[in-house]
């Protein structure tokens, strides 16, 4: 039975930049889980985590532009939510590479905290509800 990530239309903000992002870390999520369960070298997980970590601060970078314009306090709001959710990543990350962090605790994350909360929550919430009146 494959632990995998999979899309589902409740995550649809709306937004065409950000789904497809959000599809795309989907996708980088999935290869990283997948590498955890192949039990791949150390160094490949690490590559992996760099990627997924790289995709995800330029999601947030897109997420803020938008929002900036859109509606200025709930961008100060989402970009604190992305400067914890980062600074979690980090930790984590330099966790693993200390040996300090299991596979179960690094899958625990992308798919609970990362792509569960983050995605299914906040943001699926957010741009539903600053999307009135704007478009793009």
């Amino acid at each position: 039975e494959k632990l995998l990530l999979v899309w589902k239309n409740t995550y649809e903000t709306g937004h065409e930049i950000i789904d497809r992002q959000h599809r795309r870390l989907f996708s980088v999520g999935n290869e990283l889980i997948e590498a955890l369960l192949a039990r791949q070298t150390k160094a490949d997980i690490e590559l992996r985590i760099a990627d997924l970590l790289d995709h995800i601060v330029e999601h947030f970078h897109t997420e803020e532009e938008i929002l900036r314009t859109r509606d200025p306090k709930a961008f100060a709001l989402h970009r604190d939510q992305h400067l914890a959710l980062l600074g979690r990543i980090r930790d984590l990350q330099t966790r693993y590479h200390q040996g300090q962090l299991s596979s179960s605790e690094l899958l625990g994350f992308i798919t609970q905290e990362a792509i569960g909360q983050h995605i299914r929550d906040d943001d699926v919430q957010l741009f539903t509800a600053t999307a009135a009146g704007h478009a793009g």
